[in-house]
């Protein structure tokens, strides 16, 4: 390997060619091998790594940008503050969730390795067992003690349960309601119309899919909250549809169910690591996370929800 320094007009810069690596001061570098901005470039072809023991402060008289293809995390042990004195916008193209109680502090990462710095992902774990904790309750809540039984029905099954017209033993508080509001004499077709959107807010939606908490891939069958299907980062896939349409959305709900147990799989790996303190073992667990991560952006990249479409 060999480095090249070297001082011009205006200018120093340092270059190592392999693994690439560029500094830049002053005036941009031109010619065969242009390179950098006025100021201070620096280039890196693997990775940039920066360990401070105390403060780190960063100021700009006008913008500051920062950027990732992929991934952008930052964590604190303590507090975090963002603030500006006029707008603030937070915007994603997909879901938007601000959650207290599911916090993860920092997870300082070691500062020798031949491979590129890792750390470690916001862990989803906290944040689905808050949101599976309430949705459990309001089902039992809503529906009786019975619930984990009448939610692995399918739609169709569960239609009369208001009614009555087939034995049941769940009894909970949506049946009482709609049973006392039956009883003042609003049976009527207009009035069951108006009973079941008053109570729709607290009913869930049958004929989904849910790997998370079920022994067999055959009793995945699952009733959610729309809300909680939302907050739930180990989301529900739904199923929709009859006959041969029906098969093939069940089919790609259990593809996308099996994704989510292998990025819970990774996810309670990685919540051991802090505990760990052997780098071997961290290591291998890493390398396992790892792979079952590929496994589930394979099946994402398949796109299972356009194929049901």
């Amino acid at each position: 390997m060999s480095d090249d320094s070297k001082v011009a007009a205006g200018r120093f810069s340092l270059y190592v060619p392999e693994p690439k690596a560029r500094l830049n001061l002053g005036k941009p570098e031109e010619g065969a091998n242009a390179f950098g901005h006025p100021g201070i470039s620096l280039q890196a072809e693997n990775s940039l790594y920066v360990s401070v023991g105390s403060v780190v402060h960063v100021q700009a008289e006008k913008d500051v940008h920062f950027e990732a293809t992929r991934h952008f995390e930052q964590f604190a042990q303590k507090n975090m503050n963002l603030a500006a004195r006029q707008n603030a916008s937070f915007a994603a193209d997909g879901k938007l969730l601000l959650a207290a109680g599911a916090v993860q502090g920092a997870t300082p990462t070691i500062a020798y390795s031949k491979q590129d710095p890792t750390w470690i992902d916001y862990n989803n774990l906290r944040l689905h067992h808050i949101v599976d904790s309430v949705s459990a309750r309001l089902k039992e809540l809503f529906y009786g003690e019975d619930w984990k039984e009448l939610q692995a029905k399918a739609k169709g099954d569960q239609k009369d349960w208001f009614t009555g017209d087939k034995p049941h033993t769940t009894k909970g508080m949506l049946y009482d309601l709609h049973d006392h509001l039956m009883q003042l004499g609003l049976d009527k077709a207009t009035d069951k119309e108006a009973i079941a959107a008053l109570l729709e807010p607290m009913t869930w939606s049958p004929d989904y899919v849910s790997a998370i908490g079920k022994k067999l891939p055959w009793n995945w069958g699952s009733s959610e909250f729309k809300w909680a299907v939302a907050s739930d980062p180990y989301a529900p896939s739904p199923v929709s549809g009859d006959g041969f349409y029906r098969v093939v959305t069940k089919s790609m709900a259990y593809l996308l169910q099996t994704g989510i147990l292998l990025r819970r799989l990774s996810d309670a790996l990685e919540a051991l690591i802090p505990a760990i303190m052997e780098f071997e073992v961290i290591a291998r667990i890493r390398g396992l996370v790892q792979a079952t991560k590929a496994m589930n952006e394979a099946i994402i990249a398949m796109d299972p929800k356009k194929w049901s479409q």
